[in-house]
Protein backbone atom coordinates (compact mmCIF):
# COMPACT_ATOMS: atom_id res chain seq x y z
CA UNK A 1 0.00 0.00 0.00
CA UNK A 2 2.93 2.43 0.52
CA UNK A 3 5.79 1.74 -1.53
CA UNK A 4 7.76 5.37 -1.13
CA UNK A 5 6.97 8.61 0.80
CA UNK A 6 9.80 10.77 -0.80
CA UNK A 7 9.55 14.18 0.57
CA UNK A 8 7.34 16.00 2.60
CA UNK A 9 8.10 20.21 2.95
CA UNK A 10 5.92 22.61 5.22
CA UNK A 11 7.45 26.32 5.69
CA UNK A 12 6.53 28.48 8.04
CA UNK A 13 7.01 32.52 8.03
CA UNK A 14 6.97 33.78 11.04
CA UNK A 15 8.08 37.62 10.25
CA UNK A 16 5.82 38.88 13.71
CA UNK A 17 3.16 41.47 14.33
CA UNK A 18 4.11 43.58 17.61
CA UNK A 19 1.15 43.43 19.96
CA UNK A 20 -0.28 44.88 23.28
CA UNK A 21 0.00 42.16 26.00
CA UNK A 22 -1.19 44.41 28.87
CA UNK A 23 -0.79 48.23 30.55
CA UNK A 24 -0.90 49.18 33.72
CA UNK A 25 -0.26 52.79 35.67
CA UNK A 26 -0.46 54.86 38.51
CA UNK A 27 0.38 58.10 39.94
CA UNK A 28 1.28 60.32 43.13
CA UNK A 29 2.70 63.29 44.30
CA UNK A 30 6.12 62.94 45.39
CA UNK A 31 7.96 65.20 48.15
CA UNK A 32 11.68 65.90 48.40
CA UNK A 33 14.87 66.35 48.91
CA UNK A 34 15.92 62.90 47.84
CA UNK A 35 14.08 59.39 45.98
CA UNK A 36 10.80 58.33 46.65
CA UNK A 37 9.07 55.36 45.02
CA UNK A 38 5.74 54.99 42.64
CA UNK A 39 4.94 51.65 43.13
CA UNK A 40 2.14 49.44 41.14
CA UNK A 41 1.60 46.02 40.39
CA UNK A 42 1.72 44.57 36.39
CA UNK A 43 1.15 41.44 34.21
CA UNK A 44 3.66 40.17 31.86
CA UNK A 45 2.63 36.85 29.29
CA UNK A 46 3.40 35.98 26.01
CA UNK A 47 6.04 35.46 23.61
CA UNK A 48 9.23 37.59 22.32
CA UNK A 49 8.18 40.20 25.08
CA UNK A 50 9.37 44.07 25.68
CA UNK A 51 8.45 45.81 28.52
CA UNK A 52 8.03 49.89 28.58
CA UNK A 53 7.44 51.85 31.10
CA UNK A 54 6.72 55.74 30.74
CA UNK A 55 6.88 58.17 33.25
CA UNK A 56 5.45 62.10 32.95
CA UNK A 57 7.17 64.58 35.83
CA UNK A 58 5.86 67.87 36.78
CA UNK A 59 9.41 69.69 36.96
CA UNK A 60 7.92 73.10 37.58
CA UNK A 61 9.23 73.29 41.32
CA UNK A 62 12.22 71.40 40.70
CA UNK A 63 13.70 71.60 37.10
CA UNK A 64 16.36 69.42 37.79
CA UNK A 65 13.73 66.73 39.03
CA UNK A 66 14.19 62.71 37.32
CA UNK A 67 14.04 59.17 37.45
CA UNK A 68 16.65 57.44 39.59
CA UNK A 69 15.82 53.94 38.16
CA UNK A 70 13.00 51.07 36.99
CA UNK A 71 12.79 48.02 38.42
CA UNK A 72 10.17 45.28 37.38
CA UNK A 73 9.70 42.13 39.78
CA UNK A 74 13.40 43.48 41.50
CA UNK A 75 15.36 43.39 37.84
CA UNK A 76 16.37 46.78 36.49
CA UNK A 77 15.58 48.39 33.59
CA UNK A 78 17.73 49.99 30.85
CA UNK A 79 17.14 54.05 30.00
CA UNK A 80 15.29 54.60 26.92
CA UNK A 81 15.41 58.28 26.93
CA UNK A 82 14.47 61.60 28.06
CA UNK A 83 13.32 65.59 27.24
CA UNK A 84 12.26 68.38 29.19
CA UNK A 85 10.34 71.22 27.66
CA UNK A 86 12.10 74.87 26.84
CA UNK A 87 10.30 76.51 29.79
CA UNK A 88 11.19 73.68 32.45
CA UNK A 89 8.36 72.63 33.42
CA UNK A 90 7.57 69.17 32.13
CA UNK A 91 9.38 66.29 31.90
CA UNK A 92 8.90 62.35 30.30
CA UNK A 93 10.79 59.36 30.40
CA UNK A 94 11.14 56.27 28.72
CA UNK A 95 12.97 52.71 30.29
CA UNK A 96 12.49 49.17 28.51
CA UNK A 97 13.35 45.75 29.70
CA UNK A 98 14.11 42.66 27.29
CA UNK A 99 12.54 39.51 27.58
CA UNK A 100 10.75 40.24 31.35
CA UNK A 101 9.53 37.34 33.18
CA UNK A 102 6.19 36.33 33.01
CA UNK A 103 4.37 36.86 35.94
CA UNK A 104 1.00 38.29 37.90
CA UNK A 105 0.75 40.96 39.83
CA UNK A 106 4.63 41.84 39.75
CA UNK A 107 5.69 45.36 41.21
CA UNK A 108 6.85 48.21 39.01
CA UNK A 109 9.20 50.53 40.77
CA UNK A 110 9.59 53.70 40.03
CA UNK A 111 12.47 56.00 41.99
CA UNK A 112 12.46 59.88 41.26
CA UNK A 113 14.87 61.99 42.39
CA UNK A 114 13.41 65.58 43.85
CA UNK A 115 16.41 67.38 45.02
CA UNK A 116 14.34 70.53 46.29
CA UNK A 117 12.14 70.56 49.36
CA UNK A 118 8.81 70.57 46.94
CA UNK A 119 6.14 68.75 45.70
CA UNK A 120 6.12 66.85 42.22
CA UNK A 121 3.30 64.91 40.62
CA UNK A 122 4.77 61.92 39.02
CA UNK A 123 2.58 59.27 36.23
CA UNK A 124 3.75 55.83 35.44
CA UNK A 125 2.80 53.68 32.71
CA UNK A 126 3.62 50.38 32.14
CA UNK A 127 3.11 48.14 28.45
CA UNK A 128 4.25 44.74 27.88
CA UNK A 129 4.61 44.05 23.98
CA UNK A 130 4.67 40.67 22.21
CA UNK A 131 6.35 39.79 19.09
CA UNK A 132 9.51 41.64 19.73
CA UNK A 133 12.64 41.58 18.21
CA UNK A 134 14.98 39.76 20.99
CA UNK A 135 18.01 41.14 19.61
CA UNK A 136 17.70 44.90 18.13
CA UNK A 137 13.92 45.52 20.27
CA UNK A 138 14.02 49.31 20.00
CA UNK A 139 14.37 52.02 17.19
CA UNK A 140 15.78 55.54 17.85
CA UNK A 141 14.00 57.63 20.94
CA UNK A 142 12.81 61.15 19.83
CA UNK A 143 11.19 63.74 20.93
CA UNK A 144 9.29 67.28 21.02
CA UNK A 145 7.93 70.01 23.34
CA UNK A 146 6.00 73.16 22.89
CA UNK A 147 4.53 75.93 25.01
CA UNK A 148 0.88 76.71 26.76
CA UNK A 149 -0.10 78.06 22.46
CA UNK A 150 -3.14 76.56 20.89
CA UNK A 151 -2.09 74.59 17.73
CA UNK A 152 -3.05 75.46 13.66
CA UNK A 153 -6.39 74.85 13.71
CA UNK A 154 -7.17 73.30 17.04
CA UNK A 155 -8.65 76.39 19.42
CA UNK A 156 -6.92 73.94 22.49
CA UNK A 157 -3.28 72.73 22.98
CA UNK A 158 -2.18 69.53 21.38
CA UNK A 159 1.49 67.55 21.17
CA UNK A 160 3.01 65.95 17.90
CA UNK A 161 6.09 63.95 17.24
CA UNK A 162 6.76 62.20 14.23
CA UNK A 163 8.40 58.90 14.72
CA UNK A 164 10.36 56.72 11.82
CA UNK A 165 9.55 53.04 12.69
CA UNK A 166 8.60 50.32 10.22
CA UNK A 167 5.80 47.28 9.16
CA UNK A 168 4.69 45.40 11.47
CA UNK A 169 6.46 47.27 14.27
CA UNK A 170 4.55 49.57 17.21
CA UNK A 171 5.24 53.14 18.89
CA UNK A 172 4.71 54.01 22.68
CA UNK A 173 4.57 57.49 23.50
CA UNK A 174 4.93 58.80 26.52
CA UNK A 175 3.03 62.28 27.30
CA UNK A 176 3.61 65.03 30.24
CA UNK A 177 1.18 67.93 30.33
CA UNK A 178 -0.57 69.92 32.93
CA UNK A 179 -2.60 68.44 36.02
CA UNK A 180 -5.65 70.25 34.83
CA UNK A 181 -6.32 68.51 31.08
CA UNK A 182 -8.07 66.28 29.65
CA UNK A 183 -6.24 64.34 27.16
CA UNK A 184 -7.99 62.88 23.68
CA UNK A 185 -5.95 60.61 21.11
CA UNK A 186 -7.89 59.64 17.52
CA UNK A 187 -8.25 56.70 15.44
CA UNK A 188 -5.45 54.68 14.82
CA UNK A 189 -3.45 56.21 17.44
CA UNK A 190 -4.60 53.71 20.80
CA UNK A 191 -4.64 55.47 24.50
CA UNK A 192 -3.00 52.97 26.84
CA UNK A 193 -3.25 55.10 29.90
CA UNK A 194 -4.01 58.72 30.53
CA UNK A 195 -4.02 59.54 34.50
CA UNK A 196 -3.43 62.68 36.39
CA UNK A 197 -1.16 63.13 39.78
CA UNK A 198 -3.92 65.59 40.86
CA UNK A 199 -6.41 68.45 39.45
CA UNK A 200 -3.82 71.14 39.31
CA UNK A 201 -1.79 73.41 37.61
CA UNK A 202 1.41 73.01 39.83
CA UNK A 203 2.38 70.61 40.96
CA UNK A 204 0.13 67.95 39.10
CA UNK A 205 0.77 66.28 36.16
CA UNK A 206 -1.84 64.33 33.77
CA UNK A 207 0.44 61.61 31.84
CA UNK A 208 -0.20 59.65 28.90
CA UNK A 209 0.81 56.90 26.61
CA UNK A 210 -0.72 55.51 23.38
CA UNK A 211 0.55 53.14 20.70
CA UNK A 212 0.07 53.15 16.81
CA UNK A 213 1.25 50.16 14.22
CA UNK A 214 4.41 51.48 12.67
CA UNK A 215 4.98 52.60 9.07
CA UNK A 216 8.43 53.93 7.69
CA UNK A 217 7.28 57.70 9.12
CA UNK A 218 4.59 57.68 11.50
CA UNK A 219 2.79 60.92 13.06
CA UNK A 220 1.96 60.67 16.89
CA UNK A 221 -0.15 63.70 18.80
CA UNK A 222 -2.46 64.61 21.61
CA UNK A 223 -5.14 66.83 22.00
CA UNK A 224 -5.68 68.84 25.37
CA UNK A 225 -8.56 70.09 26.99
CA UNK A 226 -6.83 73.76 26.91
CA UNK A 227 -3.49 75.01 26.43
CA UNK A 228 -0.40 73.77 28.32
CA UNK A 229 2.84 73.28 28.59
CA UNK A 230 4.00 69.86 27.23
CA UNK A 231 6.75 67.33 26.81
CA UNK A 232 6.76 64.24 24.47
CA UNK A 233 9.24 60.96 23.76
CA UNK A 234 8.00 57.75 21.84
CA UNK A 235 9.79 54.99 20.63
CA UNK A 236 9.04 52.68 17.75
CA UNK A 237 9.52 48.66 18.81
CA UNK A 238 10.80 46.41 16.32
CA UNK A 239 9.34 43.03 15.19
CA UNK A 240 10.64 39.76 15.50
CA UNK A 241 12.00 38.57 11.95
CA UNK A 242 12.73 34.69 13.05
CA UNK A 243 11.90 32.88 9.95
CA UNK A 244 11.07 29.02 11.23
CA UNK A 245 11.11 26.49 8.59
CA UNK A 246 10.03 23.21 8.75
CA UNK A 247 11.19 20.08 6.64
CA UNK A 248 9.89 16.41 6.61
CA UNK A 249 11.53 13.51 4.95
CA UNK A 250 11.15 9.79 5.14
CA UNK A 251 12.53 6.75 2.80
CA UNK A 252 10.61 3.59 2.45
CA UNK A 253 7.25 2.97 4.24
CA UNK A 254 6.86 -1.11 3.78
CA UNK A 255 3.19 -1.78 5.31
CA UNK A 256 3.42 -3.14 9.05
CA UNK A 257 7.09 -2.43 9.46
CA UNK A 258 8.66 0.66 11.17
CA UNK A 259 10.11 3.58 9.49
CA UNK A 260 11.85 6.76 10.57
CA UNK A 261 10.49 10.13 9.88
CA UNK A 262 13.10 12.74 9.88
CA UNK A 263 12.26 16.54 10.93
CA UNK A 264 14.33 19.35 10.61
CA UNK A 265 13.65 23.04 12.02
CA UNK A 266 15.45 26.07 11.02
CA UNK A 267 15.76 29.23 11.93
CA UNK A 268 16.44 31.29 8.88
CA UNK A 269 15.65 34.93 9.72
CA UNK A 270 17.81 37.29 11.71
CA UNK A 271 16.72 36.86 14.68
CA UNK A 272 16.45 34.67 17.69
CA UNK A 273 12.92 33.04 18.45
CA UNK A 274 11.42 31.70 21.72
CA UNK A 275 9.01 29.08 22.77
CA UNK A 276 9.16 27.63 19.21
CA UNK A 277 6.72 24.96 18.99
CA UNK A 278 6.40 21.68 16.46
CA UNK A 279 3.39 19.62 16.46
CA UNK A 280 3.48 16.45 14.18
CA UNK A 281 -0.07 15.04 12.91
CA UNK A 282 0.38 11.45 12.54
CA UNK A 283 -1.61 10.33 9.34
CA UNK A 284 -4.23 7.90 9.12
CA UNK A 285 -2.83 4.30 9.39
CA UNK A 286 0.37 4.94 11.19
CA UNK A 287 1.16 3.92 14.74
CA UNK A 288 3.66 6.05 17.15
CA UNK A 289 6.31 3.88 18.38
CA UNK A 290 8.81 6.98 19.61
CA UNK A 291 10.43 9.84 19.20
CA UNK A 292 14.32 10.68 19.57
CA UNK A 293 14.87 15.01 19.31
CA UNK A 294 18.02 16.89 19.22
CA UNK A 295 20.01 18.54 21.97
CA UNK A 296 17.74 20.66 23.80
CA UNK A 297 14.20 19.98 22.33
CA UNK A 298 11.55 17.97 24.64
CA UNK A 299 8.74 15.98 22.95
CA UNK A 300 5.85 14.71 24.13
CA UNK A 301 2.48 12.79 23.36
CA UNK A 302 2.11 10.24 20.58
CA UNK A 303 -0.16 11.49 18.15
CA UNK A 304 -0.17 14.45 17.79
CA UNK A 305 3.30 14.46 18.79
CA UNK A 306 4.46 18.43 20.19
CA UNK A 307 8.16 19.09 20.94
CA UNK A 308 9.94 22.36 22.18
CA UNK A 309 12.69 23.72 20.71
CA UNK A 310 15.57 25.17 22.97
CA UNK A 311 14.96 29.14 23.71
CA UNK A 312 16.09 31.30 22.69
CA UNK A 313 16.21 29.40 18.92
CA UNK A 314 19.54 31.77 17.37
CA UNK A 315 19.38 32.57 13.82
CA UNK A 316 20.89 29.81 11.87
CA UNK A 317 19.85 27.41 14.57
CA UNK A 318 18.93 23.83 13.48
CA UNK A 319 17.00 21.43 15.82
CA UNK A 320 16.03 17.48 14.10
CA UNK A 321 13.30 15.47 15.78
CA UNK A 322 13.41 11.43 14.54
Amino acid sequence: FFSLLSLVAVAQYSAAQVVVDATTSSSATLLGPGNSNLTFAHTTAGTNRLLLVGVSINIANSPTSGVAGVTYGGTPLNFVGAHNDAGGTRRVEMWSLLAPAIGTNVNVVVGVNVPATQFEGVVAGATTFTGVDQTVPLGTFVSADGAAGACAGIATGCSAVDVPSVINGMILDTLATGGTQTVTVANPQVGQWSVRSSNTANPGVRGSGSTRSGAPSVPISEIFSATSNWSLGAVSINPSTADIGVTTSVSAVPLGQNSTYNITVTNSGLSAANNVVLTDTLAAGLTFVSATPSAGTTCAGTGPITCTLPTSFASGATATVS
